[in-house]
């Protein structure tokens, strides 16, 4: 079995972002384990989400559709996992991200 993750290593990755998620989970969740794929992946949802809705400028109109148009169009973002994000392509779930008012 090979198995990987798409994540830099918590252990040892030195951005500023990363060191905040060490601190806040030894403080916050020290019983979980912080390398695993699931924190790291949880965790660092928060700021793609925040920088969609942000660059979008639509905090304050939350809508199925400015949602939906907010995540196929906020471009790249890194949040210091040490991967990048970029709006893609949702056409394995057409009916479910099309946008509707």
């Amino acid at each position: 079995m090979i198995t990987g993750n798409i994540f830099k290593d918590p252990r040892s990755y030195g951005s500023p972002e990363m060191a905040l998620y060490r601190d806040n989970m030894a403080k916050y969740a020290p019983s979980i384990d912080y390398t695993g794929f699931i924190a790291v992946n949880y965790y660092h949802n928060g700021p793609v989400i925040t920088h969609m809705l942000e660059a979008a400028g639509i905090t304050g109109n939350l809508t199925r559709k400015t949602l939906v148009d907010a995540a196929n169009h906020f471009g790249r973002t890194t949040p210091g996992s040490g991967t990048r994000y970029v709006a893609g392509d949702h056409a394995a779930y057409p009916d479910r991200m099309r946008a509707t008012s």
